[in-house]
């Protein structure tokens, strides 16, 4: 992303209810004060795969550093030239997630491997509200959100599913295409099931009733796609026991392909 035109995806936008991907985009380049800047789009995709602009974003790099253009200024958003120990003051804040300023400790530094190159990778902890979580590699970003965001925020965002550009691509342990809504799951607005679930923050079982009383197949999946709970359903009522479910965030798809919603616990 820092030097070369790219993609970096979330795996899951858990900032705002029904954001599927959350995709930041290199559409770009420009001059800002005589420095080189690329262009930065961000973008998210409901469940109806409905694309919603959020803005953009104009980042510069310099040697090891990664600026952001802010209020008028080139503030500190990565600093990849840090050794262990070192505490890095980031400056750049993420309106989205509402951050200000972040804190970093480096506690190690390591090299991941990527088509065969190496590539520097901080592991970092935050003493502060805001954090870029705990992970980020070179030329890519943190492993998290791009951005720095509230770890005080619920939910926070989700991980890094996929990162590429025209010299390399990285995978972060995604399990479907990257361009995937959720499991391969095509959602077709125009088919949309009439249904509904409650309570809103399941603690012990999440209820979930129909229209009428047509079989249904329901998936109850966790956000990286492990399968929770699969069961072909007749009625217009049914009660999930998620009890010794753990807290988190995850889906909840009705007949395969048509519906989706994401749920919390």
């Amino acid at each position: 992303m820092h030097k070369k035109n790219g993609l970096h995806k979330v795996q899951h936008g858990i900032i705002i209810k029904n954001i599927l991907i959350l995709v930041l985009k290199v559409d770009g380049e420009t001059t800002i004060n005589e420095k080189q800047c690329k262009i930065l789009s961000e973008k998210f995709y409901d469940t109806n795969n409905e694309e919603q602009s959020l803005g953009s974003y104009f980042l510069y790099a310099d040697q090891s550093k990664v600026y952001l253009y802010q209020d008028n200024e080139f503030r500190l958003l990565y600093d990849f030239g840090a050794n262990k120990g070192d505490t890095i003051y980031i400056t750049a804040y993420s309106e989205f997630c509402q951050c200000d300023s972040t804190l970093l400790v480096i506690d190690s530094i390591s090299e991941t491997v990527i088509d065969g190159n190496s590539y520097k990778t901080l592991y970092h902890h935050s003493l502060s509200n805001c954090s870029l979580g705990n992970k980020s590699i070179e030329f890519i970003g943190g492993l998290d959100y791009f951005f720095p965001f509230n770890q005080a925020a619920d939910p926070v965002p989700g991980d890094l599913r996929c990162y590429y550009d025209d010299m390399f691509s990285f995978n972060n342990n995604w399990a479907f295409s990257c361009d995937t809504l959720f499991t391969n799951i095509n959602i077709t607005p125009n088919n949309k099931i009439d249904f509904k679930y409650y309570p809103n923050l399941i603690r012990d079982k999440l209820n979930i009733s129909f229209s009428g009383n047509c079989e249904h197949t329901i998936e109850i999946r966790t956000i990286d796609a492990v399968l929770k709970y699969k069961s072909i359903f007749v009625g217009n009522k049914l009660s999930v026991n998620a009890l010794e479910w753990q807290q988190g965030i995850y889906i909840l798809i009705i007949d395969n392909k048509y519906s989706a919603k994401i749920i919390k616990i």
